[in-house]
């Protein structure tokens, strides 16, 4: 399928798009609403779609860009089926589809069932090496443990005002704080089952691994848990509850507390997006494997990979993403574009020539754009206001640097 435009009579190893048209997908504006569109976009002279991601993210996302599984294509937007009448509907009249994709980062939520299991059991869990956890950093009160700067207040008060909860649901045992739910280890499952012992209905000795036994007796463990969280005495002075606590793969500590302390890669300071190691093969293949398939059925025209910088060989990375997607079509070259800011100081930045990539998204010549639309006297107007406003005079590299 050649998906270059219908008037560009000239021969090229690469699909380059002539005019892309950007979709912000989301719950309320999903695939299938997009394909009505095609018509419009096709009379307008667009060549390409250029799509917000579309791999399965939090519920209710805006974006996208909150990845909990890069192996399917979000329900929320209609799913494969939807992504598919899509895609078939643009290449019938000649158009492609580009996707933006999130390799850097992915949702730090249980709602990512790879997240989930590292929670559940830590550095043992089979997908704790796609994570970038320092499992055992220099502040030996959290090795082997992951720490959540989620809390609203130090967590000793939020122990004291009793708002972390023990519950039982339909996944096994759990700790609730509000609307977050944090996965118990199952090593902990023998100190709730051995505190209401006395009181025990016969117990499948399978319990610990089988949650349905375990719910089965679901009204005798919502009056133990009760107990637990209501600050029963445990061993050293501290409750039950505290002991419970100190065994799971994760602290919990307050969001100020975690901004100095927490222990694993972020995107910049958002604790609730998890880094990725994508330097490491095996999760290479895990999260790109979906993207792979869906170029080799010739279900999109390229990528913008968001973030590029974030990634710890971001060179390497391209290297790999440009094989893979330019393996079914080995003659031609993939389309691919970077989200890259190139600094215009004194340093003059540059894209490195030897990236695999057609360029970046052109966030420095939108800059250039921008400009036409500014005035420069208005500069001195704005520094004053400013100035009379903060009560002293500041420039903007002193700022910086404080901050």
């Amino acid at each position: 399928m050649k998906l270059s435009h219908p008037s560009l009579d000239i021969d090229i190893d690469i699909d380059v798009p002539v005019a892309a048209y950007r979709l912000q997908f989301r719950r309320e504006f999903p695939l299938q609403d997009a394909r009505s569109l095609i018509p419009y976009l096709e009379e307008l002279g667009i060549t390409h779609v250029y799509a917000s991601p579309l791999f399965a993210a939090r519920r209710g996302s805006t974006h996208g860009y909150d990845v909990v599984d890069p192996t399917t294509i979000n329900p929320e937007l209609g799913g494969m089926k939807a992504f598919e009448e899509l895609t078939d509907e643009l290449a019938r009249r000649g158009m492609g589809l580009l996707l933006d994709i999130v390799p850097n980062h992915m949702a730090a939520t249980t709602e990512n069932p790879w997240w989930r299991d590292v929670l559940e059991r830590g550095p043992h869990s089979p997908f704790a090496p796609v994570f970038d956890i320092d499992w055992m950093p220099a502040d030996g009160r959290i090795r082997n443990q992951i720490l959540l700067p989620v809390l609203g207040a130090p967590y000793e008060q939020v122990l004291k005002n009793n708002e972390l909860k023990l519950t039982l649901d339909e996944d096994g045992f759990a700790l609730r704080y509000y609307e977050h739910r944090f996965p118990l280890a199952r090593r902990s499952y023998a100190d709730i089952l051995n505190y209401g012992w006395k009181n025990a209905p016969p117990i499948d000795g399978n319990a610990l691994d089988d949650i349905q036994s375990l719910l089965t007796h679901r009204k005798w463990l919502d009056k133990v848990l009760e107990e637990v969280n209501q600050g029963v005495s445990g061993s050293n002075g501290k409750t039950l509850l505290e002991q419970i606590l100190e065994k799971q793969f994760y602290r919990l500590c307050s969001w100020r507390e975690g901004i100095e302390r927490v222990n694993y890669r972020r995107f910049f300071d958002i604790s609730d997006l998890a880094g990725v190691r994508l330097e490491v093969l095996q999760v290479f293949e895990a999260t790109h494997s979906f993207l792979f398939s869906l170029a080799e059925k010739n279900r999109i025209a390229g990528v913008r990979v968001d973030h590029i910088d974030g990634l710890h060989d971001p060179e390497v990375y391209l290297q790999r993403l440009a094989r893979q997607l330019g393996r079914h079509r080995p003659q031609r070259r993939p389309y691919i574009v970077v989200e890259k800011i190139l600094a215009s100081d004194e340093t003059d930045e540059t894209l490195p020539t030897q990236w695999p990539v057609q360029g970046t998204t052109g966030y420095d010549f939108l800059n250039l754009v921008n400009r036409l639309f500014v005035n420069p006297a208005g500069v001195r107007t704005l520094t004053r206001t400013y100035s009379n406003f903060v009560g002293k005079k500041q420039s903007i590299e002193d700022l910086v640097y404080s901050k």
